[in-house]
């Protein structure tokens, strides 16, 4: 016996797998045309540096700002995602928390090791909001040095 019969298991959701899948490969496509806007958006910040540079840098300058905002509202909503969840498993002592959904059939965790999981999460949180703040500053170092 290898003592899996004791375990629970958890069976996938079939769609919330194709779901998945689906994200998944808009997300791939989306880099590719963001790529194409990319390289698009270079060549005309070279074309614009040859006739006005300081044109030039305030358009990188507007870019940078609009990505920074976006990749922190991201980075929040990753981490309070994270926070959230972790959060559930530690009251409810189980992994994956109950009513969860999961792609692929997942062995339930209860107990210490599923409290274990809930502080790692805990943890990783800390980590992202603490990472958040200090490129958050360097980002607003960088803005006020390229502004003088």
């Amino acid at each position: 016996m290898n003592g899996t019969q004791n375990k629970k298991i958890i069976k996938a959701d079939k769609k919330l797998r194709n779901r998945t899948l689906i994200f998944i490969l808009i997300l791939i496509i989306l880099v590719f045309i963001f790529h194409i806007f990319y390289n698009q958006f270079l060549s005309g910040i070279k074309n614009l540096a040859e006739e006005s540079p300081e044109m030039a840098i305030n358009k990188i300058l507007i870019t940078l700002k609009i990505l920074m905002v976006a990749m922190c509202i991201i980075f929040a909503a990753f981490t309070i995602y994270c926070f959230h969840i972790s959060l559930l498993i530690y009251k409810s002592e189980q992994f994956p928390p109950p009513g969860m959904r999961v792609i692929k059939d997942t062995v339930l965790i209860t107990g210490e090791k599923a409290k274990v999981r809930a502080i790692i999460g805990f943890a990783i949180t800390g980590v992202l909001v603490i990472f958040a703040f200090i490129i958050l500053l360097y980002m607003n170092n960088i803005f006020q040095f390229l502004l003088k």
